[in-house]
């Protein structure tokens, strides 16, 4: 489990937030300061008790004009006034209950006195009309963070409508699943390949043997593949195949004339939204071309959506930071390829592990696709260092990049796939759990204020870059950065 997890479910509209030991009271916000102490939770960013639920929200609002604050909740007095007792109790203290597995682990308790009173709050729908659907998803997913995967209820399922293919299996409209690294082993890995203006002597069947190896030394054995070729003004889709079609199909790809610059955007996004990717499945987008991305704005969104891991190889004017001309061009020269946190070098084909200080001094190119790779979680090669006259200077290359590739091919963390009726069809969309909003909010000059006891973490990293990014890195010496 990381330090922090943030996980959203778009069905029944709630979060849950998960931190680890290192931030034991040094947190403040709505929910509390993670310090096994209730009596002071209730607290405003100055350190001012709140009179209220709603209070409270009023003083960590974030806009200078809040929106309209007030508790919906209602507290039952005494328990007979609950409307219906029978649902909540069948679900939280009854040992058929289908959450039974969990109770050893997570005190339903809790649980069963928030469901009776959600049944009297107002409904903000029709649908949350005495509905336990959110109640009960706070419950599964704390049953998650202790390793207990709980099914979703009958009771919460949309009604049905249509139906999805989820492995072969049909399930209704509504269908929802959420996928916490189940599927270790597998993956789906769409090759897309587009020569135009590439050496002749690029040969793609080398670049799939070095990822099939590096995948196999990973235990991801279990592998769909689907290539897709780029040709004149055209674009080949076809189906899932084995290792041995795949590297039929890639064996037939050569350096063409030139296409239009679109159809490389096109072929991402529709890659990304069309293949029949497998639920819970590690997703991964492998791009070689020789042309610069001009367009695609849409590339991002289509990843994200999808949950797909893009990588590029591609031409790359690598250019580094550095005092002289000379130095920068050292540099350069080490690099095969970078991420959003590491650059790779030719050592790299050892013992891989990336080089965070020489990422530091990257003048990062402003090519659509190689902003779209890191923003997916992907890294970008230069195809510049693909050296097909030096066998052993390619293989180290190839190497490299499959060992990247299969690095970011093990089973998502986790991730939500939802079986959806749209007007003309029924689509099952598998998207990552959560994002993590990042923002800070204004502090009164001069006043001290709760919020003042999380600049240890914010030193914290300071020290850390410096010490293990700067202090020992020539080049920014040289710049002058202390």
């Amino acid at each position: 489990m990381p330090d922090l997890l943030v996980t959203c479910s778009r069905h029944s509209q709630g979060c849950s937030i998960t931190v680890g030991g290192k931030y034991f009271n040094r947190l403040s916000g709505l929910l509390g300061n993670y310090n096994y102490e209730p009596s002071d939770d209730s607290l405003g960013p100055s350190g001012e008790r709140a009179l209220d639920v709603a209070d409270l929200a009023r003083m960590w609002a974030v806009s200078p004009n809040p929106c309209y604050q007030a508790n919906q909740a209602r507290q039952l007095d005494d328990i007979s006034e609950a409307e219906d007792l029978t649902e909540c109790a069948q679900l939280f203290l009854h040992s058929s209950s289908p959450l039974s597995d969990c109770f050893h682990a997570v005190d339903p308790r809790p649980y069963f006195t928030h469901c009776i009173n959600g049944q009297s709050h107002p409904a903000f729908s029709d649908n949350d009309l005495n509905s336990p659907c959110s109640v009960l998803s706070s419950y599964r997913t704390q049953c998650w963070t202790q390793g207990v995967q709980l099914p979703e209820p009958e009771v919460c399922l949309p009604e049905v409508t249509g139906m999805c293919n989820v492995s072969g299996e049909a399930r209704p409209s509504g269908w929802l699943h959420t996928y916490q690294k189940e599927t270790e082993g597998s993956a789906d890995i769409a090759i897309i390949v587009e020569l135009s203006g590439c050496p002749e002597e690029i040969n793609i069947t080398k670049l799939f043997k070095a990822l099939t190896d590096q995948l196999k030394k990973r235990g991801i054995r279990d592998v769909r593949y689907v290539v897709v070729a780029i040709t004149g003004e055209t674009v080949s889709w076809p189906r899932f195949m084995t290792e041995r079609e795949a590297v039929l199909s890639v064996s037939a790809a050569t350096p063409h004339a030139p296409t239009n610059a679109s159809l490389n955007t096109q072929a991402i996004v529709s890659t990304a939204e069309n293949v029949e990717w497998r639920p819970g499945v590690s997703r991964t987008i492998v791009h070689i071309t020789c042309q610069e991305c001009r367009e695609g704005e849409t590339i991002v969104e289509a990843l994200k959506a999808h949950d797909v891991t893009y990588h590029l190889i591609t031409k790359l004017n690598i250019i580094m930071a550095a005092p002289s001309e000379k130095e920068s061009l050292d540099m350069a020269h080490k690099v095969y390829g970078f991420d959003e946190r590491l650059v790779f070098l030719t050592g790299d084909f050892k013992k891989f592990k990336g080089n965070e200080k020489m990422r530091l001094v990257l003048q990062e190119p402003t090519d659509v696709c190689v902003k779209a790779a890191q923003a997916s979680g992907g890294a970008v090669f230069n195809l510049h260092r693909w050296n097909v006259k030096k066998a052993v200077q390619e293989k180290k290359f190839l190497s490299v990049v499959g060992q990247r590739i299969a690095l970011s091919s093990s089973a998502p963390e986790c991730q939500e796939c939802h079986c959806i009726s749209e007007d003309i069809r029924t689509v099952l969309m598998c998207r990552a759990c959560s994002t993590t909003p990042v923002f800070s909010l204004p502090v009164e000059k001069g006043k001290k204020t709760v919020m003042q006891n999380n600049t240890a973490i914010i030193e914290d990293i300071k020290r850390n870059f410096k010490e293990d990014f700067i202090k020992r890195n020539i080049a920014f010496t040289h710049l002058g950065i202390k």
